[in-house]
């Protein structure tokens, strides 16, 4: 009777064991299936970003498939160098050749978006936008733009205010800026003081500039 219980112990033991095993396969399985599943998907969605991106490419340059592909290549190596995604380059390359810039002002004009993004926080897209409001309302040529970023870096590392806060600050009052006299480093200035001072949001501080500098312009004009 020992002998028997202690042989039924036992078989109950390695079946346990082998279910356990068989549970564990399973789920091992499972996790593999779901991971194969997403990778799929990922790269499905990856394609079909890719393919958007050249169409969105040939549409901007007007080029055929075989030289945006070429041009593509070269993006994603400009990407490996810069510690980007190829799409976030491609994105960045994408909106400044939708404004008439060359292949080869736009490979400059990459760097410095790029840049932007990686200290202020903003995504490529928003940094792109920032840059050019303030390219164009200060004309500046494109060799220049990055000096736009290494401004709008000391400031940040001097205030209380960030590099995103400030361009976007500036995005909303530079051509006012301008047209009233107002110099790009004497914006940045004010903005950052009156970001300090006042603690209100960085877009309420560019409204309120653009105001002032629009009724500075009047009084010049002799309008007021």
């Amino acid at each position: 009777s020992d002998v028997c219980s202690s042989d039924l112990g036992n078989s109950l033991d390695t079946i346990n064991k082998k279910s356990a095993a068989t549970v564990a396969s399973i789920m091992t399985l499972r996790e593999a299936f779901t991971y194969l599943q997403r990778a799929a998907k990922q790269m499905i969605e990856t394609a079909a970003n890719l393919d958007k991106q050249l169409t969105d490419l040939r549409m901007a340059t007007g080029e055929n498939y075989e030289e945006i592909s070429r041009l593509v290549n070269d993006y994603t190596q400009l990407a490996k160098s810069l510690g980007a995604t190829s799409s976030q380059i491609t994105e960045i390359a994408d909106n400044w050749l939708r404004q008439g810039k060359s292949i080869s002002e736009t490979n400059t004009l990459i760097a410095d978006s790029w840049k932007l993004s990686a200290i202020s926080e903003l995504d490529a897209a928003t940094s792109t936008e920032y840059l050019t409001s303030v390219m164009k309302a200060y004309k500046y040529a494109v060799d220049e733009v990055i000096g736009i970023v290494d401004k709008v870096s000391s400031v940040d590392l001097v205030s209380a205010t960030n590099a995103g806060g400030l361009m976007e600050a500036m995005n909303r009052t530079a051509t006012t800026a301008n047209m009233a006299g107002v110099s790009i480093d004497k914006l940045l200035g004010y903005t950052a003081a009156m970001g300090e001072v006042t603690g209100r949001s960085m877009s309420s501080v560019g409204e309120s500039l653009k105001t002032i500098f629009s009724r500075m312009s009047d009084i010049k004009a002799n309008k007021l």
